[in-house]
């Protein structure tokens, strides 16, 4: 299997994964905030001057009620929480790429771990955090 048909098949099999780490997420960084926040979590495949890398994904939306997206600075985030996110979300996918998801019963197929612990055949970039589809960290 291609990297990126393995990036697919944890999209599925992870997903009830992602979706308590968005839990997390929510309550460590964004539980003093009065708006809705959506959130996705995933790995994807990413090409930077021609060099491909595994990256994880953290994509936060947020709009109002007219469906506008509504800026990161005006909810009352900063620059630093989207550093911590992409941090503890870097340590939660190096953990399940050591030692695998729900007390070890659900693993990553082995090529995306050992790109993870970087000894695959592309690097792991880290998690990249969007706000609204734009790249804030």
């Amino acid at each position: 299997m291609s990297i990126q048909e393995l990036v697919e098949k944890v999209k599925d099999e992870w997903e009830g994964i992602f979706i308590e780490q968005e839990d997390n997420i929510r309550n460590i960084f964004l539980s003093n905030l009065e708006v809705s926040i959506s959130m996705g979590i995933s790995l994807e495949v990413i090409s930077i001057e021609e060099t491909n890398y595994l990256a994880g994904k953290l994509n936060l939306i947020c709009e109002g009620e007219d469906e506008k997206p509504i800026g990161w600075s005006d909810v009352g985030i900063n620059e630093n929480m989207f550093e911590g996110m992409a941090d503890f979300l870097s340590e939660a996918f190096t953990e399940w790429a050591e030692k695998g998801a729900d007390n070890g019963s659900l693993n990553f197929p082995e090529e995306i771990s050992k790109i993870i612990k970087q000894e695959g055949e592309i690097e792991f970039y880290g998690v990249n955090v969007f706000w609204n589809n734009e790249s804030v960290h």
